[in-house]
């Protein structure tokens, strides 16, 4: 029964280091790019096609179209978009500027160095 004990108790371990292992991959995998500062980083999309976060917001409120790129969080909302009324897309878009950190950027110890 001691064997057998331990012998649960290494698949125990290495389910818990596969586990461990595929938390790791999936979480850690990835570098999520930061919304600071992201006010004054357009133009927007992988594409640039977007000059302004209004832009940027109308176009994920109603223009969602399913590709193979999409976000499968996405995928809902193909139809429907987000449905944001003009008061929702106006608070998300003053969220995203509250983002903006005016101190860093007039710094000049982080400015260009050439």
């Amino acid at each position: 029964i001691y064997i057998l004990q331990g012998f649960l108790f290494i698949l125990f371990c290495l389910r818990s280091l596969a586990n461990l292992q595929l938390f790791n991959l999936l979480f850690f995998s990835i570098k999520v790019t930061s919304l600071r500062n992201i006010e004054v980083t357009g133009p927007y999309m992988h594409d640039g096609r977007f000059q302004t976060l209004e832009e940027v917001v109308g176009h994920y409120n109603a223009n969602v179209q399913n590709s193979s790129t999409v976000d499968p969080a996405l995928l809902g909302t193909t139809s429907t978009g987000l449905m944001l009324d003009e008061f929702e897309q106006a608070d998300l878009i003053n969220f995203l500027k509250t983002l903006t950190d005016n101190t860093f950027l007039t710094n000049i110890e982080y400015s260009d160095p050439f």
